[in-house]
């Protein structure tokens, strides 16, 4: 028989891998959506009927796969998030779950079963507190440091993307203008009625904000558990704080692809610093 860690120990691994996927799901979608807004351009400049109707053939095949690849990072998310909050409060608190609660947790899971076992680390949390409230605002409290980190980041990256196509879309423009003649206008403006439509699909600009909103929301966060901390009667607020987290991370896209293996070692060594003083 498992213990009550070793058990929250192994969800933890079921929630790590579903967000893996996810995140695969996710860089994936995106970057065909890129693709397809390539091959939209040049189908602009192609002559003939016959490879304007093979592009749009490419292109409506590509938008099911991107489609399926957003339902499958939707699925994959919302699970990691459950056991995500599960797991939080669980460890935090020291309660076990009941067997029925982790019976759909397992059951519901539907990734590579293989990697559980390599994802499932006991010191994902470093405190080392006893079970209880205290315990459970670092636990907290770590988890929105990171958060707050990896939207930072993943804001600054989709405002680099965002300026960089309004960058070549101005390029598009300065240097086709001068050799236009006739119809070529229109073309060009349908070149930039497709790049604009894909900023738009990818919301580039819109994650750009979320990701800054939530980055904002967790400093808020992290305010707020620093004020608990002194606290006597803690329970009321610190629920609600773990209420506006959850509700934060949620919301916000996930980070971008990248961010996190970019950034594990400088926030893991920030944690450590803020631990120490």
């Amino acid at each position: 028989m498992l213990g009550i860690d070793q058990k929250l120990t192994h969800l933890i691994g079921f929630s790590r891998v579903a967000f893996d996927t996810a995140q695969a799901s996710q860089s994936w979608a995106s970057k065909l959506q890129w693709s397809l807004a390539v091959i939209a351009a040049i189908a602009v400049f192609l002559p003939g009927e016959t490879w304007a109707m093979i592009m749009a053939g490419l292109s409506f095949m590509g938008a099911l796969i991107v489609t399926g690849l957003g339902l499958r990072q939707r699925k994959f998310r919302r699970y990691g998030e459950r056991v995500r909050r599960a797991t939080l409060l669980a460890k935090g608190l020291g309660h076990e779950l009941s067997a029925h609660e982790y019976r759909c947790i397992e059951t519901g899971f539907e990734g590579d079963a293989e990697r559980v076992a390599d994802k499932a680390d006991s010191n994902y949390y470093a405190s080392r507190l006893p079970p209880g409230e205290d315990r459970l605002i670092e636990n907290l409290y770590e988890s929105a440091f990171w958060s707050k980190d990896l939207y930072r980041h993943s804001s600054k990256r989709a405002w680099i993307k965002f300026g960089a196509m309004m960058v070549a879309v101005i390029m598009i423009m300065i240097m086709t203008m001068p050799f236009l003649e006739g119809d070529m206008e229109i073309v060009i403006s349908r070149v930039v009625l497709v790049i604009m439509t894909l900023l738009v699909s990818r919301e580039v600009l819109g994650d750009a904000m979320d990701y800054a909103a939530a980055q904002h929301e967790l400093e808020l966060i992290l305010e707020r558990l620093e004020t608990l901390k002194d606290k006597a009667d803690k329970t009321a607020d610190l629920m609600l704080i773990l209420g506006d987290y959850n509700a934060s991370v949620q919301s916000a896209p996930m980070p971008q692809s990248g961010v996190y293996e970019a950034r594990r070692a400088s926030i893991a060594k920030a944690w450590d610093a803020y631990k120490a003083c």
